[in-house]
């Protein structure tokens, strides 16, 4: 499990992992393969996953979810502002980058934790769950996914957050491209596409937070993403919304003296568990109503109510409206690379968002596909859950140098245009467009710049029409790079290299400064090179012209020569954590983890002692198994020091303590009740060693008496040596078994499985090394005339013998060469996988 692939949802993450076997989900400690993603702080720890799932009704101030839709927004922005309506915990401004930070109480104080390093809890939490996974060992590479609708300082920020946690995140992969990355490689694989005539499917994925369709085009060996477009807005928690607000109306009608259940945030919380309940309920055809049935929803006030699937569907359609704009825009775009409707062949569902009947229906009713066919037309051949893990796994092995992998070519599709602003010489504005909408990731373009001083370009995203990707309250700058051009007094050429990461993210790969040398400078420069080239020319061999082919040579014009010098710039980000701002949560995050450390290792203590109380409280009872090895003064105290730790325990010093204390008081009661055990034990076990060292005595005495001719070469003194000892750990043994049935069985034993033991290793350290004795060999003269007599052929050894000495006096020029010798440190070559 070395690369794996991430699905970090808004409401829940899942996690898949690439092998030669093909691509599996990973379960978590509970065995399940869905994680809720959340972080909760209760008291001095920390939990995440479905340890924070399990207390979120209780301690929802304190539990942080939702990250995904926070991360790289500035709290100014009124996306953050619409997100806190959905959340019960209470944000504040993150000074270190002006982003979303969250208060919530931790070791007994308030505390401020920034998005990221939430977002970096969760992932740690994965981490360890990969790791757990794969006995111990790390994930090494990882893909992650993140909505396409992500802005360039949202994948920063998620960055940040991988970097925190210390995950090598080898790219940041958009959900609908990894869903078609999951669906084509197999059927790849399958030569099922064909060259000459592309595959185009349409991918509408719809999670709890976000809308997103996406067109998609197959050829062998490679996929091309034709169009994006999305709803960030539009999603399943909306629908639960809806129900929730429609029986919060109708609970304050019926209980008007009633606190308002949107004001209680627990009351808010049961009322959309509720909602999301009745929302799957009516999801299937022909259930025509769900009931909610809450109980105490407000203080003692129970709630009961019958919602119809035709009102539901009545209360969704303003959500249902929504759906059609992406899905047209998107066939808009694939259009204009020449694909139209007609020629898509198949539409598949992602995400949770598409179970919903009413969604499917509309759906095909926006595609124009056959209603009465089964699922209205639509196609389901994945795991709406867990198809984007698995394309995020395959991608990790794609890029993974670990994995050979057969070549699969994925073309990515911006959803925003970028352009460059900057300033000439003249102090005249530039706009150029570097990277349209639509293009491939991992691409460099380069602008050139006349300048004759240190000057700034500025990366922003290009303005489009009202119903563009981006947020309105979303910037459009990107970041700015400060450029250290030299100051001189006329202006030279800037070559501006951009790049757009395989993530999508706009960085600086280099500057340069390209300046035309004299003919002079040039000819010296030439002459330089071919110097520093001269020794690997020596060798060349050169060829005459003949006189005919030298005249009729035109002479070519010098070409011009060029003097490139790098410079130096500085990458100004708005969202990106600084270095200091980045070890400042790196301590906190170390800090906080030390401390969960020292918790669960506290904790571990505790149920250490627990369990041993509760163990030998039975043990030494009336019915227990220990009562007939204590002494009757052990049968009083023992189970009153067992009572008085209990007691401790379960008091307000002991319910929480140091680890220390609780080890402390372990190692004081065992001193009391270790004895006692050990005597039992001794009394189960003791006939076993003694049946294995009399079993052991009968195989020495039987060698000893042998008279087998593979131990004729044992002397008589051997023998005797060997019967002595025999006999001597004979009478110790007897001696000692009589002496032990004299002892009664709450005392102390005589005869301990360790003097048994050491006795049996005392009588093999004699009789081994005479019993495994080797036969002498014969010597070489004799042994030839007893195969002359016998007539047999010659042994084996008597072959090597003349072999060795008819080598002898070969020619020494007849001696082969040696065999060259296998460098031991070559690397193995990097894990393949098959995918068929």
């Amino acid at each position: 499990m070395s690369v794996v692939g991430l699905d970090f949802g808004n409401a829940n993450v899942v996690l898949a992992t690439a092998g030669r076997g093909g691509v599996d989900v990973v379960l978590n400690g509970n065995s399940n393969r869905i994680n809720p993603n959340m972080a909760a702080f209760h008291g001095k720890v920390r939990a995440c996953g479905e340890a924070a799932s399990a207390s979120l009704s209780s301690n929802l101030k304190n539990t942080v979810v939702g990250m995904k839709r926070l991360l790289g927004l500035k709290f100014s922005d009124d996306q953050v502002k619409r997100e806190m309506e959905y959340l019960p915990f209470t944000c504040v401004e993150n000074p270190a980058n002006g982003g979303v930070a969250v208060q919530v109480m931790y070791e007994g104080e308030q505390m401020t934790v920034s998005i990221e390093l939430a977002t970096n809890m969760m992932l740690r939490h994965m981490a360890d769950i990969a790791k757990e996974a794969n006995k111990g060992q790390a994930a090494l590479d990882w893909v992650v996914c993140v909505p396409a609708w992500y802005t360039d300082s949202q994948k920063r920020s998620f960055l940040d957050s991988c970097q925190l946690a210390g995950i090598n995140c080898l790219k940041l992969m958009h959900e609908t491209t990894a869903s078609a990355l999951a669906y084509g490689i197999f059927k790849d694989a399958k030569k099922e596409f064909a060259p000459d005539k592309p595959t185009n499917v349409v991918f509408i994925d719809m999670g709890a937070t976000g809308y997103t369709a996406s067109a998609v085009s197959y050829t062998p060996q490679k996929l091309t993403t034709l169009a994006t477009y999305s709803d960030s807005c539009l999603g399943g928690r909306d629908f639960d919304a809806a129900i929730a607000n429609w029986a919060r109306d109708k609970f304050c009608a019926k209980y008007k003296n009633a606190h308002d259940p949107k004001e209680i945030p627990k009351s808010w919380h049961k009322l959309l568990l509720a909602s999301e309940k009745a929302k799957k309920t009516l999801s299937p055809a022909g259930v025509k109503e769900a009931n909610l049935n809450i109980e105490c929803l407000v203080d003692e006030y129970d709630f009961n109510c019958t919602l119809t699937a035709a009102d539901f569907e009545e209360m969704v359609q303003p959500l249902i409206d929504r759906l059609a704009n992406p899905i047209n825009r998107m066939f808009e775009d694939a259009e204009k690379n020449g694909i139209s409707r007609a020629d898509f062949s198949s539409f598949e569902l992602v995400g949770g968002g598409t179970r919903v009947g009413c969604v499917k229906r509309n759906l095909s009713k926006i595609l124009k596909l056959d209603a009465s066919s089964t699922n209205f037309g639509l196609s389901t051949t994945m795991n709406a859950d867990e198809a984007v893990a698995r394309g995020c796994a395959l991608q990790s092995a794609i890029l993974s140098s670990r994995f050979k992998v057969k070549p699969y070519d994925i073309v990515e599709s911006s959803l925003h245009g970028v352009q460059l602003e900057f300033d000439d010489h003249e102090g005249k504005k530039e706009v150029v467009e570097v990277f349209e909408r639509g293009s491939n990731f991992g691409v460099v373009k380069r602008v050139t710049v006349k300048q004759n001083q240190p000057f700034r370009v500025k990366a922003s995203y290009v303005p489009l029409s009202p119903s563009h990707m981006i947020h309105p309250s979303t910037p459009l700058d990107i970041c700015h790079f400060d450029i250290d051009a030299p100051k001189v007094s006329d202006a030279t050429k800037i070559r501006v290299n951009v790049k757009q990461d395989i993530s999508g993210v706009i960085t600086l790969s280099s500057a340069q400064s390209v300046e035309e040398l004299p003919a002079e400078e040039a000819k010296e420069s030439d002459n330089a090179k071919e110097a520093d080239a001269g020794e690997a020319k020596e060798g060349d061999m050169e060829v005459d012209k003949k006189p005919e082919e030298e005249t009729a040579e035109v002479k070519e014009a010098p070409k011009k020569k060029y003097k490139k010098t790098n410079l130096s710039f500085t990458t100004h980000t708005a969202m990106r954590y600084s270095k200091d701002a980045m070890d400042s949560a790196s301590e906190v995050e170390a800090r906080m983890g030390n401390a969960d450390r020292v918790a669960r290792e506290t904790s571990a203590m505790r149920n250490e002692l627990e369990s041993y109380l509760y163990d030998m409280r039975d043990k030494i009872g009336d019915y227990g198994t220990l009562k007939d090895y204590a002494t009757p003064e052990e049968l009083l105290s023992f189970p009153k020091s067992l009572e008085l730790a209990e007691d401790w325990l379960y008091s307000d010093d002991g319910f929480d303590s140091t680890k220390s204390v609780y080890a402390d008081k372990l190692s004081e009661v065992r001193k009391k009740g270790d004895p006692i055990v050990k005597r039992e034990y001794e009394a189960g076990h003791r006939q076993q060693a003694v049946d294995t060292f009399k079993g052991a005595l009968e195989t020495y005495k039987s060698f000893v008496q042998s008279s087998d001719e593979g131990y004729a070469h044992i002397t008589d003194d051997e023998r005797d040596t060997c019967r002595k000892a025999i006999a001597s750990a004979e009478d110790w043994l007897y001696d000692m078994i009589e002496k032990q049935g004299n002892v009664a069985q709450s005392s102390d034993p005589v005869l301990t499985l360790e003097m048994i033991s050491a006795k049996q290793k005392e009588i093999q350290g004699v009789a081994n090394p005479i019993m495994n004795k080797p036969k002498p060999k014969p010597p070489k003269e004799e042994k030839k005339a007893a195969e002359e007599e016998k007539g047999a052929e010659p042994s084996e050894e008597s072959k090597k013998e003349a072999d060795e000495a008819s080598k002898d006096n070969m020619d020494a020029e007849a001696v082969p060469p040696p065999v060259p010798e296998v460098d031991a440190d070559t690397p193995a070559e990097p894990e393949s996988m098959d995918v068929n």
